[in-house]
């Protein structure tokens, strides 16, 4: 990946319709359980936002490169309070 590929990446879909995707279904980066690779441009990163003061998953998201942003079908809201991704196996 070059530097100048990402930058006519950079914030390309800045104002773009929010895209419901379900966070289970991502592709991962690296180790952890929570940051995903952008479906949109497929470099780029989901990092998924907590709520500062509960630490809660949020449903809503963005692309660190693109700025696409998502909205989670699987996390956040009343349905799903409390509850984390499940374990990669």
């Amino acid at each position: 990946m070059t530097r100048e590929k990402d930058d006519k990446l950079a914030a390309i879909n800045v104002g773009r319709p929010s895209i419901t995707v379900r966070h289970a279904g991502l592709e991962r980066v690296g180790n952890g359980r929570f940051k995903s690779l952008c479906p949109s441009c497929g470099k780029g990163v989901l990092p998924v936002r907590r709520d500062p003061a509960t630490l809660e998953l949020l449903a809503e998201d963005s692309c660190l490169l693109c700025s696409q942003r998502f909205s989670y079908s699987d996390l956040g809201g009343p349905s799903s309070k409390g509850h984390a991704p499940p374990r990669r196996s």
